[in-house]
This record gives structure tokens, C-alpha cells and sequence, in this order.
């Protein structure tokens, strides 16, 4: 009753739009949690919030998402860098695995720099969610436009509930689960992730 009561409050039809909003609120919640663990070695949860997020990624590509950045959605421009990321991405699973926690940081410094590398080739936003949105062509504005769509619906799913009522729009528990005890700093740095890829397309 509760999900029913907020998505009549949002007004929205789109069920399609929803579903990426979604994923795309999961994977800023993801990646803002992941950043926050690197950042304090906290590898442990840093890996637990990696498999979720691999989790969210498959999500959006079931419902028609164009991977969110993380799965190197820019890559069609550049797809040497993209095959050098996902193999940097599984070392540094690995190092994490392996207790190899300054390896860890090395790589997780050269994901970050190819991101940022594709982002730059592909045209699509600064932020690591939803970043695959330059491809090119028709199609490739296409797909931004629908990343940015979902990214404003998620931003508003957040201001509209607030953090606490996030389940009732379909956030996984386990997604939520990995925020208990942040403070509200995390969620403007979520919200501000959205905002990005929001603007990546008028």
C-alpha cells in the first residue's frame, strides 16, 4: 500500500522510467558507499558493496539501461581502455580478496583514471553513474537521454520520500542495508552524483 500511495504521489506512468530510477538511485547509493569504504580501506565492505553493485548493473541491463558507467558504457569509442577497465576492476576484486590492500588502492587510482578517460571520449557526464552516454549517433544520444531521464526520476524518488521510505519505490533491502549509519553527507553526495548525469543531457 505504502509503494502503491508513493508512486500515485509521483505521478509517473512510465513504468520503464521507474524501473531505470531505480537502478540508477542503487548504483549513486552503490558507488558513494564504495567510495566512502576505499577511501577509509575498509576493503571488507568495499568488496560486499562491489558485488552489489554488479548485482544493480545486471538489474539496469534487464530493464533496458545503458549500464550506468560502471559496465564501461562508453566504450564503443574506445575499446581498448573499456577492456583494460573490466580487467583492472577483477584485479582489484582480487587484491581485495586477497587482504592486498595497497595493490587495492593502486588499481581502484587506474579505474578511476580510465573512467574518466571514456567518459571523456564518450561525451558522457563526469560522474561515474550513468557515464555510458556518449556512443554516438542517434542511438547514443538516445541512451543519455534516457540515463538522464531516469537520473532526474531517481533524484526525485530521494527528495520526495527521503532516504528512510526508499524501499517502498522498489530499492533493493540489501542496497539500504549497506547505508545504515551514514549521515546525511552521503546523501547529498548521492543526490549530487544523480544531479550529474541528470544535467549530461538538457
Amino acid at each position: 500500500a505504502v509503494a502503491v500511495a508513493a508512486r500515485k504521489r509521483r505521478g509517473t506512468g512510465d513504468e520503464g522510467t521507474r524501473i531505470s530510477a531505480v537502478c540508477k538511485l542503487e548504483l549513486a547509493v552503490l558507488r558513494t558507499r564504495k567510495k566512502e569504504a576505499v577511501e577509509n580501506e575498509d576493503f571488507d565492505l568495499a568488496l560486499e558493496v562491489k558485488r552489489l553493485e554488479v548485482e544493480a548493473l545486471s538489474r539496469e541491463k534487464e530493464a533496458g539501461g545503458s549500464g550506468g558507467g560502471g559496465g564501461g558504457g562508453a566504450g564503443a569509442a574506445d575499446p581498448a581502455a573499456a577492456a583494460e577497465l573490466e580487467a583492472v576492476r577483477a584485479q582489484k576484486l582480487a587484491a581485495v580478496e586477497n587482504e592486498e590492500f595497497g595493490r587495492a588502492a593502486q588499481l581502484r587510482d587506474r579505474e578511476k583514471a580510465l573512467e574518466q578517460q571514456l567518459q571523456g571520449v564518450g561525451g558522457g557526464s563526469s560522474s561515474s553513474v550513468g557515464g555510458g552516454a556518449g556512443g554516438g549517433g542517434d542511438g547514443g544520444a538516445a541512451a543519455g537521454a534516457e540515463d538522464a531521464d531516469a537520473a532526474r526520476e531517481a533524484l526525485r524518488m530521494l527528495e520526495e520520500v527521503g532516504p528512510q521510505a526508499l524501499e517502498s519505490f522498489g530499492v533493493a533491502a540489501a542496497v539500504l542495508a549497506c547505508t545504515e549509519g551514514v549521515d546525511a553527507a552521503f546523501w547529498e553526495a548521492v543526490a549530487a552524483e544523480l544531479r550529474a548525469v541528470a544535467a549530461a543531457t538538457p
